[in-house]
């Protein structure tokens, strides 16, 4: 489900306060996700990512995410790593949506930033 904090909680909280409380939770609890799509029809935009389709839209999930621990070097490995939309598998096409594009670059500039 969805939860929220009222903005006077939020502000109390350390600004690390969630990767501390998965820390502290994975030991005695796994954190589990469900990795689902919504399948596009025909008509349906699919180069605009801020386009809501209809509700009646076929949804498949495709597997859960299971993190069962915390990666012991993840700030060195945070640093090291850079995130490319585009880095897809086999079988999988990006869209023609015009942010994709300017993605890359973005995230190469942040990662560049993180190396110096």
């Amino acid at each position: 489900g969805v939860k929220t904090l009222e903005k006077d909680d939020a502000e109390a909280k350390n600004e690390n306060y969630l990767m501390n409380e998965i820390r502290e939770r994975l030991p005695e609890q796994a954190a589990e996700f469900r990795l689902s799509v919504q399948i596009a029809e025909p008509g349906d935009e699919v180069n605009d990512a801020t386009v809501i389709w209809p509700d009646d839209r076929q949804v498949v999930e495709l597997g859960t995410i299971v993190i069962e621990a915390p990666m012991a070097d993840a700030a060195e490995y945070e640093k090291a790593t850079m995130f490319n939309p585009l880095a897809l598998p086999e079988g999988i096409e990006p869209s023609a949506d015009p942010i994709l594009l300017a993605r890359p670059g973005a995230y190469a500039l942040s990662f560049q930033h993180r190396m110096d």
